[in-house]
């Protein structure tokens, strides 16, 4: 029989479950499906999404200036969806001051820095501004061109 950290298989063997020093009980399991995944990972994922979307758009604004040969930085910054911006930085803003607590980050005893999972210090997430997402949307613009040449 196998103890904790120690595997049951033969040396050679191949499992597709992965050995584990831990287990949640039954209750644990079913509070967890309950309550789905955690407010902070369902932000970064609005975050992500958001900007995703919003390149997407600003994106297609470039491809319309190309096809109408205007001035693409132009109409695509006359164009920008700015509402979806700001709310990218308020959710962006709502992250950095909320994830170490709901991440429950680990302190580094002597520099009283925060500890994010890998074990580094924890650095807040950048803000995005309309320029960057410009840039981003431009560079995708000009891919997407480029693959239909």
């Amino acid at each position: 029989m196998a103890t904790m950290g120690q595997s049951s298989r033969k040396e050679g063997e191949q499992s597709a479950i992965a050995a584990r020093n831990f287990s949640l009980p039954t209750e644990e399991r079913v509070r967890a499906i309950a309550a789905g995944p955690p407010a902070h990972v369902r932000r970064l994922r609005a975050i992500e999404d958001l900007e995703a979307g919003i390149v997407r758009v600003l994106a297609q604004r470039y491809a319309e200036a190309h096809a109408l040969r205007i001035d693409a930085d132009a109409f695509a910054r006359s164009r920008a969806p700015l509402r979806a911006v700001e709310r990218l930085a308020d959710l962006i803003g709502r992250h950095n001051r909320w994830y170490p607590i709901e991440a429950n980050l680990p302190m580094h005893p002597r520099t009283g820095e925060l500890l994010d999972r890998s074990g580094l210090p924890w650095r807040p997430l950048a803000p995005r501004d309309l320029e960057q997402l410009l840039a981003c949307a431009k560079a995708a613009a000009d891919r997407d061109a480029s693959d239909g040449d």
